[in-house]
């Protein structure tokens, strides 16, 4: 799948289709000077939910990736979601960003990158699975940032995916 954001919730292949929760909207102020980015106001609990159809992660290998730009970073900042069981290993999904730095994890499996963000500025961020290897990669600016290995597999059999918002946390995104 893929997201634009640019003025439209729906996913280029137009099977992932979202909505906007919370009063969520479009801004035109891009990374690359042209288009719309989605606009999320952590006060506001605001969100990006595809619910159906469900969003086949578990069990195999993936990439998430994404341009940020964060006005504040306390406490947690949810980039992306998907649970089944919030207190079940590996069954919840989650990418956020964590005392400033990308964090990412399968409850309980968790990857956790370096180098500390910075609000106002942009980001090209990546998590990497790689079921073969049973590793979890964090890339920051297209740079490895963490790693881990030995991490068993994400397990989640059903549940909306949530850019902006985690199942785990009361925080999140604002930028």
């Amino acid at each position: 799948a893929y997201w634009s954001f640019d003025a439209t919730t729906n996913d280029l292949y137009a099977t992932y289709n979202g909505t906007l929760s919370n009063g969520a909207t479009y801004s035109n102020i891009t990374y690359f000077g042209y288009g719309y980015n989605l606009l999320l106001n952590n006060s506001l609990n605001q969100s990006f939910i595809i619910s159906s159809p469900f969003f086949n992660l578990s069990y195999t290998s993936f990439t998430i990736e994404a341009w940020i730009y964060a006005y504040s970073l306390s406490g947690d900042n949810a980039i992306f979601s998907q649970c089944q069981c919030t207190t079940c290993k590996h069954q919840c999904l989650y990418m956020i960003i964590r005392n400033s730095k990308m964090y990412m994890s399968f409850t309980l499996d968790d990857v956790i990158g370096i180098t500390s963000l910075s609000i106002n500025t942009w980001y090209h961020i990546a998590y990497v699975y790689d079921y073969s290897s049973q590793t979890q990669i964090i890339y920051l600016q297209g740079n490895v940032d963490g790693i881990k290995t030995s991490s068993g597999p994400y397990k989640g059999q059903n549940g909306s995916i949530i850019i902006g918002s985690s199942y785990l946390s009361s925080s999140s995104f604002n930028g």
